[in-house]
């Protein structure tokens, strides 16, 4: 299977995750990040991370693991446990809820998958605010085609990564080191060069202290 293929599948069992997920939850869900970035790109994608709010009425604790291992298509899906989650997302994001994480089947394509609840936000104004690269800003729901916002294309435009990790409080280096690892042609901004400069100071310091 060539590439192009690959990443047809894998638009297709996106759709049907979408609204598959958007019909079991009965509420907007939003597949978002990267595996849209490397569609853009014409690259096959890792996994899908799908948003959807938290329902206060629906217990999650008690229902979400059966409810998505019970439907057609899901399989494996847990709850994410503390240290697990706050190695991948950060300790410092407490707009998330929970993270429930396992596999999606569709269209002959098996894509390892991360429902993530959120506790109060809107996911699209979550990823607006929230997602620290502006290479991840890209949405799509069952209704709409993705939609890549002006930070990504203004990234696209200039061949620069932005980094923002204002709202999470706390820089995730190996975050960044992934991006531009994968993205070696793409320049950083002058905010990243100063949070590597901050880094490299402090490290300098505790070693000649």
């Amino acid at each position: 299977m060539d590439m192009k293929e690959i990443i047809g599948f894998q638009k297709k069992a996106g759709k049907s995750l979408l609204k598959s997920l958007s019909s079991l939850l009965k509420t907007d869900v939003y597949l978002a990040g990267g595996m849209l970035r490397d569609h853009y790109f014409q690259r096959s994608g890792n996994d899908f991370d799908v948003y959807v709010k938290r329902n206060p009425s629906f217990e999650y604790e008690t229902w979400m693991t059966s409810l998505l291992n019970g439907t057609h298509g899901y399989s494996d899906f847990k709850l994410m446990e503390g240290s697990e989650r706050y190695a991948k997302y950060g300790k410092a994001d407490t707009s998330i809820y929970q993270i429930y994480e396992g596999y999606f089947s569709a269209h002959h394509v098996k894509t390892q998958t991360q429902v993530i609840v959120l506790e109060s936000l809107n996911p699209r104004k979550y990823i607006e605010n929230y997602f620290c690269c502006s290479l991840s800003k890209a949405w799509q729901t069952q209704d709409f085609d993705p939609v890549f916002s002006t930070a990504f294309m203004e990234s696209v435009k200039t061949n620069t990564l932005a980094f923002d990790f204002s709202k999470l409080g706390e820089i995730n280096f190996g975050y960044i080191d992934k991006i531009m690892e994968r993205f070696p042609d793409f320049e950083v901004d002058e905010t990243t060069k100063r949070y590597y400069i901050d880094k490299f100071t402090r490290e300098a310091y505790w070693k000649n202290d």
